[in-house]
């Protein structure tokens, strides 16, 4: 029930409580005096005079309350509907004003210093609440700018240490962080802290390389859950510079930039997200063999948009707030390119070691296009093998995909499989390519030497299957 009910549920009671005084004082009967004992008339009677008694019962006019002043008669009527509406509307109103006490905010009620004590108690059990009010009156300019700079501060501290684990709380903080600073209460170090305090970056590559291959990187950051970011802040990531050991690396295409989507409605640094992207590197020149340091560091700028909330879009200009570098260090080892020997020899001895080769089409019913998987069994291959698996039929190629295979004794299967091909294409037979691809070898750096001659299996059988 509502505040306004109970206050018509007292009326009432108010209401029912003057019945009652009404009911009780009741209808006025004489004037005259009477005995409380026998209700006899008194008038006429010296009722002050010494040893005066009641002429009726014979009882003791001195006596304190033994002469009524008038004779009334009591409303039993208004008396019980006095009482009536006294209990009825007393019992709701008691319940309701329970109730409504129960379910009352009495923390918004409180003093600041007051939910400050308990938001920095992490054992009261109002800890959180303490904490959520204060970020609420930080939002909406109600704390105290000394009291809110000395909350900022602390809260960074908070996510620093990274005790922050409840996403409330970390909402809190970060509500009272980024409103401090939308206020000017808190400096441009502290925003940095605290947002480098949120990232987690990660540079994912092969630990190794061919000194003259280009290089594939993936660049990953994780940003955690902060506050609203009501200033509408930024972040952009670029790797500025990137070598191993002492040689330059070059970015290929554009350069490499993170510029996370923004928007009035999804802002990028309020909740918490992942980012990756992948970039390729090139070195200028051959890289030096062994183990190498492999160095990229990263420029991460934190800008701020426009606070006029008018020209809050997309595209909206952006003011630098903080500029920093991150270097990451990675081990890696340099090996020598992969070499391809073209011996017939060695071509006949890896024909040799091959045991069996299974064609299979995978067809699917609803699209009529199918799979082409092929397995290939070698058995003490002499040689690497790097090249692309083809399928020729009818005078038709197919590249099925990449065969990679390392030299050893022993068996090893190599399975290789795409998809693309109209069912009505394939044939009964196919013949078999392995066609060498320099390009293989540089992600696949196990293998050294490898055959640079083509090696074809003819009228290989095709099984069909449909699913």
């Amino acid at each position: 029930m509502s505040l306004a009910g109970i206050l018509s549920l007292l009326i009432l009671f108010l209401s029912g409580a003057a019945l009652l005084a009404l009911g009780l004082r009741g209808r006025l009967l004489s004037e005259n005096p009477h005995c409380r004992r026998c209700r006899y008339d008194l008038s006429g009677i010296g009722i002050n005079a010494d040893g005066a008694r009641c002429p009726e019962c014979g009882a003791d006019l001195h006596l304190r309350r033994a002469v009524l002043p008038q004779m009334r008669r009591r409303k039993w009527t208004i008396l019980t509907l006095g009482l009536v509406v006294t209990l009825a509307s007393g019992s709701t109103a008691s319940v309701a004003t329970y109730r409504w006490a129960q379910s009352f905010d009495w923390i918004r009620a409180r003093p600041s210093f007051t939910l400050t004590s308990h938001a920095l108690n992490t054992t009261s059990n109002q800890h959180s609440a303490s904490l959520v009010e204060l970020a609420r009156r930080a939002l909406n300019g109600k704390l105290g700018s000394g009291r809110h700079a000395r909350l900022a501060d602390l809260g960074v501290e908070m996510y620093e240490a990274g005790g922050l684990r409840d996403a409330e709380l970390r909402l809190a903080w970060g509500d009272i962080i980024e409103s401090a600073w939308e206020r000017g209460y808190i400096d441009v170090d502290m925003v940095q802290r605290y947002v480098e305090s949120r990232l987690t970056a990660r540079v994912d590559h092969q630990s190794v390389l061919r000194s003259e291959q280009s290089i594939p990187i993936r660049f990953h950051l994780y940003l955690r859950r902060g506050g609203q970011n009501r200033p509408g802040l930024r972040l952009n990531v670029r790797l500025a510079e990137s070598t191993i050991g002492i040689e330059p690396l070059w970015i290929e295409g554009d350069p490499y930039t993170v510029t996370p989507g923004w928007s009035p409605v999804n802002r990028w640094l309020s909740h918490g997200r992942s980012f990756s992207d992948y970039q390729t590197l090139r070195p200028a020149g051959p890289l030096p063999l062994g183990d190498q340091t492999f160095m990229l560091e990263y420029v991460f700028e934190l800008s701020e948009r426009d606070r006029n909330p008018s020209n809050a879009t997309h595209d909206s200009k952006t003011d630098t707030v903080a500029i920093w570098k991150r270097r990451f260090e990675h081990k890696v080892k340099i090996v020598p390119e992969a070499i391809s020997i073209d011996n017939d020899d060695l071509a006949a001895l890896v024909r040799k070691s091959i045991r069996d080769v299974r064609a299979t089409f995978k067809v699917h019913s609803k699209t009529g296009r199918g799979n082409p998987v092929c397995h290939i069994d070698f058995e003490n291959l002499p040689i690497g093998i790097a090249g692309d698996l083809v399928w020729r039929m009818n005078g038709v190629e197919w590249n099925v995909g990449a065969v990679l295979a390392v030299p050893g004794a022993g068996l090893q299967t190599i399975e290789v499989r795409v998809g693309g091909i109209q069912h009505s294409l394939w044939r009964r037979e196919a013949d078999i390519i392995i066609r060498p691809n320099h390009e293989h070898t540089k992600r696949f750096v196990d293998i050294g030497d490898y055959l640079g001659q083509e090696i074809v299996i003819r009228n290989v059988p095709i099984s069909v299957e449909i699913d």
